[in-house]
């Protein structure tokens, strides 16, 4: 996932709780290498829970030791390589220039989907849109939603199409932090 790596690269990663640039550093080399060899989630997880253990308990390193659980770990793995995911995405649909008529958000609907997630998934983003951009996930902490590219030619229904109505409704749903 080239343009995935590409964008990551260039990403300020925050952490909430680490507050030492190196660690947060050595952070996203272990976000990179996950991204880079397709490592699973856990296993990048691990990495990065190696980088923090030796800080644990250092308050000029990290602020509380929650850095370190494995629900956290899972956050920062999965809210930052869906974020990279579909960067990358973006950038590569953006390369087909007049080929591509829009992304599709596509959400993974169970128990754990988040209002936001739901309203904006099957909904379609023309590629010229600003909300595209504005919108792309992740939308919250631990989004597991996707970018489907949509390419000329392909059918779609036009109420599927992102109205002001419902990007103004899912901003609303998004909340501060993420849009």
């Amino acid at each position: 996932p080239t343009a995935a790596i590409r964008f990551l690269k260039k990403k300020a990663i925050t952490v909430a709780g680490v507050i030492d640039d190196r660690l947060l550093s050595e952070v996203k080399q272990a976000l990179l290498t996950g991204l880079k060899f397709g490592e699973a989630g856990q296993t990048t997880a691990d990495r990065i829970k190696e980088v923090f253990e030796p800080y644990v308990g250092d308050p000029d390193k990290i602020a509380d030791d929650e850095a370190v659980s494995p629900h956290r770990l899972e956050t920062i793995v999965r809210t930052n390589t869906t974020d990279a995911y579909n960067q990358g995405r973006l950038v590569e649909a953006r390369q087909l220039g007049s080929a591509m008529t829009g992304m599709e958000y596509s959400a993974v609907i169970d128990d754990r989907t988040t209002p936001v997630c739901e309203e904006l998934d099957g909904k379609i983003f023309l590629m010229g849109s600003p909300e595209l951009d504005r919108l792309t996930p992740p939308n919250h902490f631990n989004c597991r939603s996707v970018l489907v590219p949509v390419v000329v030619g392909d059918s779609y229904d036009e109420d599927d199409v992102a109205t002001s109505e419902s990007l103004g409704k899912a901003l609303d749903l998004a909340g501060r932090g993420f849009v």
